[in-house]
């Protein structure tokens, strides 16, 4: 690390890098991968969803195993072919490779300015902050507190998955038809409102 840059600014620029890479995938920017992402994430979920936790931690990382060593494998074709002599194209990073001090705290410092926000958010929602919202949020979960017996944490993973390789490269594809719909849901449910509360004037419609 370069000792002459403040921890604090080195910690923004990989904040910075962390969301353009993440937004790269889940905008489909290169489509390999993206594909490549969403298999392996899928193929996580399927493995902890057919066995047990410690045993699919090992089938993961054996997993993992067989990825490197069929990549050394092709590597090590290729250089014969091309009449070079074989190495292990992981050694110069792993020789170079050291977790000092500074890259820790950036990376610790990058996850807490990520998680701060939502955590004083879920904070301000129990200890009644807002009491408007956290009554909000105990009725929200105590509905979902009937769906949880039907639903488990790996199938909302899944969704979760799904959801975030979709709906981001959609809103962007479709964006004016999507906020025109939103809005016109958003003007009929004031118009409800409306009516409920007697005023029966409804908000000017959308085209």
């Amino acid at each position: 690390m370069n000792g002459s840059i403040p921890l604090q600014n080195q910690a923004d620029v990989t904040k910075t890098n962390i969301i353009r890479q993440v937004r790269f995938i889940l905008y489909w920017e290169n489509i390999l991968t993206s594909v490549i992402t969403l298999l392996i994430l899928l193929m996580v979920l399927l493995t902890f969803s057919l066995y047990p936790g410690i045993h699919a931690s090992l089938l993961v990382l054996l997993g993992g195993y067989g990825v490197s060593l069929t990549f050394i494998l092709c590597f090590f074709i290729f250089c014969v072919a091309a009449g070079k002599e074989p190495y292990n194209p992981f050694n110069n990073w792993l020789t170079n490779f050291n977790l000092d001090r500074d890259w820790i705290l950036i990376q610790l410092s990058v996850l807490l300015d990520l998680s701060s926000p939502r955590v004083i958010s879920v904070l301000r929602l129990l200890f009644f902050f807002n009491p408007r919202d956290s009554v909000t949020a105990f009725v929200l979960l105590w509905i979902a507190s009937y769906f949880t017996p039907y639903i488990s944490l790996l199938e909302l993973a899944y969704i979760a998955v799904f959801t975030l390789f979709t709906v981001p490269k959609s809103y962007e594809l479709y964006q004016e038809k999507i906020d025109r719909f939103i809005n016109k849901v958003l003007q009929h449910i004031s118009d409800v409102k409306d009516r409920v509360a007697g005023t029966g004037k409804p908000n000017q419609k959308i085209e």
